[in-house]
């Protein structure tokens, strides 16, 4: 038995019609981009509907909210923060089972690998790329600090310097809207919060 396609799942349940069908075809055969992405783009649907459809489409739940009881800190502690971050995927426990919840069903690969590490029976649930990090931010065991610096020396261009060296106005105001520092003020206070 073949599985319905996603554009299928969408009309059959009221998401999109026939008239937005073959609008987003028009552009998707003139531009080349995927139809999901151009139905997006035209705001046909939203990335909650694509999630409801993918995971009708595959059989496995939908999963619209991550909780704290939900994040397990030994399951996310067993995989990377880069690996999560770079496949958008996260292992939590939903109904007493290990599930890998990922926002690309159809990238095998990472759920394999995933699955691999957490080792025993798992089970998969599809949600947005949204709610992954949202989760990933607010879950993942903290790192040390020592960790963190690793990290944020490791993106493009971070060439962070602690000291008690002059700084002007400008400087601050630069640095402030530089994605490592954010990065770092937020982790600091994340870790305060906990």
């Amino acid at each position: 038995m073949s599985r319905k396609k996603l554009e299928d799942i969408l009309i059959e349940q009221n998401l999109i019609n026939a008239e937005q069908h073959a609008q987003a075809l028009a552009e998707h055969k003139e531009t080349g981009k995927p139809l999901l992405q151009v139905y997006l783009e035209q705001k046909f649907i939203t990335k909650t509907d694509v999630a409801r459809a993918l995971a009708k489409q595959i059989n496995v739940p939908c999963i619209e909210k991550i909780t704290e009881q939900m994040a397990d800190p030994q399951l996310l502690g067993k995989v990377p923060l880069k690996f999560l971050r770079q496949h958008c995927v996260i292992p939590i426990m939903f109904e007493g089972y290990k599930t890998i919840v990922t926002a690309n069903p159809r990238d095998l690969q990472p759920l394999d690998d995933l699955a691999l590490l957490m080792s025993g029976e798992v089970a998969y649930a599809v949600s947005t790329d949204d709610i992954i990090n949202d989760a990933i931010n607010k879950y993942y065991p903290l790192e040390t600090s020592k960790e963190m610096m690793e990290e944020l020396k490791g993106g493009e261009g971070d060439d962070l310097e602690f000291g008690m060296g002059p700084l002007e106005d400008k400087d601050i105001m630069e640095q402030a809207n530089d994605a490592p520092i954010v990065k770092l003020v937020n982790h600091m206070l994340l870790q305060a919060v906990k």
